[in-house]
């Protein structure tokens, strides 16, 4: 089952529009145009459609995680990455900048892909 989006902020971006957000714990995300983020209100998960830079800001105790349109989840702990997640197409990620040897993994149907610098997944 994909992630409930229920209870999040939104964000969006129109065709031919970009937008950077800042969320609570310093992690700053580029939307590319037609974007939409939403951000639970508690912790530090975010539902993305469309696709996205991510910064994230480094907490090893509390990893980031990224929740795609096709029930695909990235967990990261600090580091910069994009990712493309648009319906009924295959996530992609690529890891522009890794503060540690295994920073973000891809899961889908129950496995866990760890993604190293400079690995492209999709």
């Amino acid at each position: 089952m994909c992630p409930s989006v229920r209870n999040r902020a939104k964000q969006a971006t129109a065709l031919g529009e970009r937008a950077t957000v800042e969320l609570r714990d310093g992690t700053r995300v580029t939307l590319a145009p037609e974007t939409e983020l939403r951000v639970a209100s508690i912790g530090r998960q975010v539902y993305l459609s469309g696709e996205a830079v991510f910064s994230v800001t480094h907490d090893p105790v509390r990893p980031f995680r990224v929740a795609a349109t096709n029930c695909t989840e990235v967990q990261d702990i600090g580091t910069q990455f994009d990712m493309r997640a648009y319906p009924e197409r295959t996530v992609r990620g690529t890891i522009g900048f890794v503060d540690s040897a295994r920073a973000a993994g891809i899961t889908r149907a129950s496995r866990s892909t760890p993604i190293w610098r400079g690995r492209k997944v999709g």
